[in-house]
């Protein structure tokens, strides 16, 4: 399996390439992924089906997690900024959080609660 800080050349859009290491996307409200989110997978083929539904076979690592799923259970496999971005939302949302439940806090929790961080705002 390709080292998880090769280039990726896959945005996330439509089914990722063969040979492509991604992670397994969360599990929406129309749509639930059967496999563990997050977890790292290469992309081994893309197909379509009798019904004509674009597909990708994939494994993990170490052979444990394998299947194939439509191109809205993959994600590109965050970069080191990203992943740094969301540590420091996590951070300023739990702060915030503090204040607001501090039984001396004199702010409202509506105003602290409009002041958590969502991802693209810094």
């Amino acid at each position: 399996m390709p080292e998880e800080n090769e280039i990726q050349t896959w945005n996330g859009e439509g089914l990722p390439p063969v040979g492509t290491v991604c992670e397994i996307a969360a599990s929406t409200q129309y749509l639930t992924i059967r496999y563990p989110e997050g977890t790292k997978v290469k992309v081994y083929a893309n197909f379509i089906d009798d019904r004509g539904v674009l597909l990708a076979a994939f494994v993990d690592d170490i052979g444990q997690v394998a299947g194939v799923c439509i191109a809205k259970c993959f994600r590109p496999i965050p970069t080191p900024e990203q992943i740094a971005e969301e540590a420091r939302i996590a951070a300023i949302n739990l702060m915030i959080g503090d204040v607001k439940d501090h039984p001396g806090g004199r702010h409202g929790a509506n105003h602290l609660t409009q002041l958590k961080i969502q991802r693209g705002m810094l």
